[in-house]
């Protein structure tokens, strides 16, 4: 009888931290995105959630001539620049678009 309510106990402790794993998993940190937004929010336009290649990317719109927008993973780090001048950024998305987009912020400018 001892053993068994050792078992379950475990067994509960167990699901419990796995539920723990999945959730942290599938939960991203994006504070990171405030504080980029508060440090820049003179700059900023838009800030654009997307999908880009089955993961989610943050685009940022700049209130700048050039049109040149950079996108950032999940984590923070840039993965590339869009727009531009020529449309081009620096060449690293070419595929890259805003149709899987919704926009997160904006400042109406």
């Amino acid at each position: 009888m001892k053993k068994s309510k050792i078992l379950i106990i475990c067994a509960i402790i167990v699901l419990i931290c796995l539920i723990v794993l999945i959730y942290l998993k599938s939960s991203s940190n994006t504070s990171w995105i405030d504080a980029y937004i508060a440090k820049e929010k003179d700059n900023i336009t838009d800030v654009w959630k997307c999908e880009y290649k089955n993961k989610t990317v943050y685009c940022f719109e700049y209130n700048v001539w050039d049109g040149l927008e950079p996108v950032y993973n999940d984590k923070g780090k840039e993965i590339c620049i869009i727009g531009g001048i020529d449309g081009n950024g620096d060449g690293k998305c070419p595929d890259f678009n805003k149709n899987n987009c919704e926009n997160i912020y904006t400042t109406n400018k």
